[in-house]
């Protein structure tokens, strides 16, 4: 089924932003796709935005929309998806050992990018790994997406085998607000993204959805879309119930994915001192300890686990920052998640 490409709006329908971005289009060395049709929305640092639909996606992410149909579900596969720097890696490596029984030593061998591959990933091509896992008939698949599941799993090739070919899907919501500043400082970072805004500049670009995979408003309410109309086959997880009660959390995803909880306190305990933000950082399969040596970071110090907190946002965004984001919050998001993220003091 070939993309449905959104309307380029009022302002890029103008002869002069037309021809600035097809000079965009051909700056060298910028990470860009191949496809003649795809329509570039304009760059985010190292890269070319794509449309698809009325999202802005990456070219990697581009690239597995258009190659979407090679994925056939199983019941049993776990889908998490997520907007970039929403906790989770986090909650990747909890649902890995869940699946696993729990196993430490299995997942202290390979990196969770490794374990949990995200089908999307800007910083490596993991897709023919994940396509070659989909044939291993003998292992529970665990893949992230920084796609909604409106476009990841509704497609095509389940229309025929809809009653035993709808994953399990899990996605996790942070607070818009401290999505911003942690992307911030992520692509400021990454060679992927290799960005040179100033914070200011890129709050503007986040809520005007210039960014990978936004805006931020759609892939929220697509999200909880496909939750809504999926009870059955989906789990909604808020980052932060997450930091407030690990435990309860855990709780519900063992449940949902009918597996076994921890044994015991000693269990318990062994599992959220490993998941504990400290423990995160100081884990090099989770701590991307290896992107240095792999040349995908550009300043010493970087942190892909950085801080792990809420409100985090308070320290970066101005008075009027605040006022602007809870207007737009109020006007974009569906009414379930203003609930949950509207206004909030500053």
């Amino acid at each position: 089924m070939p993309p449905t490409f959104r309307k380029p709006n009022l302002r890029l329908e103008s002869k002069q932003n037309n021809m600035d971005l097809i000079s965009v289009a051909n700056e060298p060395n910028l990470i860009k796709v191949s496809c003649p049709n795809a329509k570039v929305t304009g760059k985010f640092g190292s890269s070319l935005l794509y449309a698809y639909g009325q999202f802005n996606f990456h070219p990697r992410a581009y690239e597995v929309l258009m190659n979407i149909d090679k994925l056939k579900y199983r019941s049993d596969d776990v889908i998490l998806t997520m907007f970039p720097k929403s906790g989770s890696t986090w909650l990747s490596e909890c649902i890995y050992l869940i699946v696993n029984g729990y196993k430490y030593e299995l997942a202290s061998k390979d990196s969770i990018e490794y374990r949990f591959p995200q089908i999307d990933s800007p910083s490596h091509d993991v897709f023919n790994l994940i396509l070659e896992r989909f044939y291993n008939v003998n292992q529970r698949r665990l893949i992230k997406a920084s796609i909604p599941p409106t476009l990841l799993v509704d497609k095509p090739n389940l229309i025929e085998v809809k009653q035993h070919a709808i994953p399990k899907v899990i996605s996790i919501f942070r607070n818009p607000r401290d999505v911003l500043v942690s992307f911030y400082h992520h692509c400021k970072t990454v060679k992927h993204y290799d960005i040179q805004f100033t914070f200011d500049e890129f709050f503007d670009t986040f809520v005007s959805g210039k960014i990978p995979c936004g805006p931020i408003w759609l892939m929220y309410n697509e999200t909880y879309k496909y939750h809504k109309e999926n009870p059955k086959t989906t789990l909604t997880i808020f980052y932060e119930d997450m930091k407030r009660d690990l435990r309860s959390q855990i709780k519900r995803i063992c449940e949902f994915l009918d597996m076994q909880e921890p044994v015991g306190e000693e269990g318990w305990s062994r599992l959220l001192d490993h998941l504990s933000v400290e423990r995160m950082r100081q884990n090099r399969t989770i701590n991307r300890h290896d992107w240095t040596q792999l040349g995908l970071i550009n300043t010493n110090g970087f942190e892909f686990v950085r801080k792990g907190q809420v409100n985090d946002w308070k320290n970066f965004f101005t008075e009027e920052q605040s006022l602007l984001f809870d207007r737009e919050i109020t006007a974009n998001l569906t009414p379930k998640l203003r609930q949950v993220y509207g206004p909030q003091e500053y």
